[in-house]
């Protein structure tokens, strides 16, 4: 995928050396309860207008469930497709996951997502994971809550060998590839 951070697109924009950037977190504007306003159109005029006004970067948070106890529900649409339609109406801001739950997605997707939307945005996929944390998600998705770091751990494994390898040969809980099968991009 990438052979350096450095010469990557979205992390050379967002991560100067000596120079403060800033990035913003979608809902771009307070709200009242726990679902923001997210009319597309409205959420992509903010979103052009950060390009413009210079932000280096937009994250989106992934969170699959909505539980009003918790008060917020982050955003409402699914990280990957969301990120994908900022993608195609913005051209040079970067594009970041803050974060993704590797808990309830299989590395193999997360792997092809990721590579997929960084390939389609010209390198301004800014990728963040995260174990999760809401106990009642792991209850619905059937996941041992006292499993995440190990699952995190696959995943990380998994995603870097499938970028850095052709018909990789990776042997997990979940995952059997034996050099016959590639993932692309």
């Amino acid at each position: 995928m990438m052979q350096s951070f450095t010469a990557h697109y979205g992390y050379s924009r967002t991560f100067q050396e000596n120079k403060l950037t800033l990035g913003l977190i979608h809902p771009l504007e307070t709200y009242q309860g726990d679902i923001p306003n997210m009319d597309i159109e409205h959420q992509m005029n903010l979103a052009k207008l950060a390009e413009e006004s210079g932000f280096a970067a937009l994250f989106v948070r992934d969170i699959p469930l909505r539980e009003p106890a918790f008060g917020d529900v982050g955003q409402i649409y699914d990280p990957w497709i969301f990120l994908s339609y900022l993608a195609a109406h913005t051209e040079t801001i970067a594009l970041g996951t803050a974060s993704v739950i590797t808990s309830f997605r299989h590395p193999l997707h997360l792997a092809k997502s990721a590579a997929s939307l960084d390939k389609l945005s010209k390198e301004r996929l800014l990728f963040g994971l995260a174990t999760g944390d809401r106990e009642i998600e792991f209850d619905v998705f059937g996941v041992d809550h006292g499993k995440r770091a190990t699952l995190y751990q696959e995943a990380f494994h998994v995603m870097k060998k499938t970028w850095a390898t052709t018909f990789p040969y990776i042997q997990t809980n979940r995952i059997t590839l034996t050099g016959k099968t590639d993932i692309l991009p």
